[in-house]
């Protein structure tokens, strides 16, 4: 297996990820390109200590823009994590 292989395949298991504004202080705008419309995909928020603060199934679309109110969360840094059946995006938020 050459390099290029190995990496070619690590970006087609990925799924573009952007979270606007981060830092964030009530809301979050999530949006998510490429996820396969035809498969369940999970979105979920882990606090540092692994926590789920946030979990929603997705599905049935390939692009999503979504809004979170996280005002009620601590103040600190969370995981947003996509995943699908083979596939997974992971981004850093940061609560102010």
């Amino acid at each position: 297996i050459s390099a290029s292989t190995g990496i070619a395949t690590a970006s087609n298991n990925t799924i573009a990820m952007q979270l606007v504004p981060n830092p964030a202080n009530e809301h979050v705008n999530v949006n998510l390109y490429g996820l396969n419309a035809g498969e369940k995909n999970t979105l979920v928020i882990y606090d540092m200590l692994g926590n789920v603060v946030l979990k929603e199934e997705l599905s049935g679309k390939t692009d999503y823009e979504l809004n979170y109110d996280i005002s009620g969360f601590s103040k600190g840094v969370y995981l947003v994590e996509i995943s699908g059946s083979n596939r997974k995006g992971v981004s850093r938020l940061v609560k102010q």
